[in-house]
Order: structure tokens, then sequence, then C-alpha cells
């Protein structure tokens, strides 16, 4: 799908998820890292399409959200709550994730005080 379609968010939102998912299951730590890494590069490639061409918002939003948590894993919360922001800033878009965003947002500040 990618070769056919190399300017379609949605397959590297969900290429991002499944390696998301995947490293939820790896054990090894260096794997999981690896994963993480695929996951975080393929979010963000959704978020440069949108920066360039009409991409649906939901996925955006989403996008940044997964970012985020890979940011908490890694215990960078300043970082996780500004990430958090720009999902909140895209608003309350259907099938988006900005109660997401704004839970974690709260729940970190309180973190960081």
């Amino acid at each position: 799908l990618l070769n056919t379609n190399p300017g379609e968010a949605r397959i590297f939102y969900n290429l991002g998820r499944v390696a998301s998912l995947s490293a939820q299951t790896v054990t090894d730590e260096e794997a999981q890292k690896g994963k993480l890494l695929e996951a975080k590069v393929a979010y963000e490639n959704v978020i440069r399409m949108a920066q360039r061409q009409q991409v649906d918002p939901a996925l955006v939003s989403l996008s940044y959200v997964a970012i985020g948590k890979i940011y908490e894993y890694y215990e960078e919360r300043a970082t996780a709550v500004s990430i958090y922001d720009a999902a909140i800033k895209i608003g309350d878009v259907s099938g988006g994730a900005f109660k997401e965003a704004i839970a974690a947002k709260q729940r970190l500040m309180k973190e960081l005080q």
C-alpha cells in the first residue's frame, strides 16, 4: 500500500499503531526501543504530511497523542506535555484524541508540580 499510496497519511498512522502495539509485546528492551522509534517516525510522518497537504484532523490528533505517550514512556514529561498541547490545539474533532490529550496533560502537570 505504501508503494502505491506514499501520500496517504492513514497508512503511516496504521504503521505507527502496529509498531506501538508490537512494542507492548516485545520483551527484549532493544527490540522494544526499535519498535517505539519505528512508531514515532510513522506518527511524525502523519504530522509532516498534514503540514503539506490536507490530512484528516483526527489522524493528526491521534498521532500527536501517540507520540506524547512514547515520550511519557521515556519519562520525558515536559516534552509530552507540549505534544499533548499540539493535539489540544486541533480541537475536539470527531474520532480524534482531544479528551485523551487533556486528561494526559492534566495528569502530567500534577506530576511535574
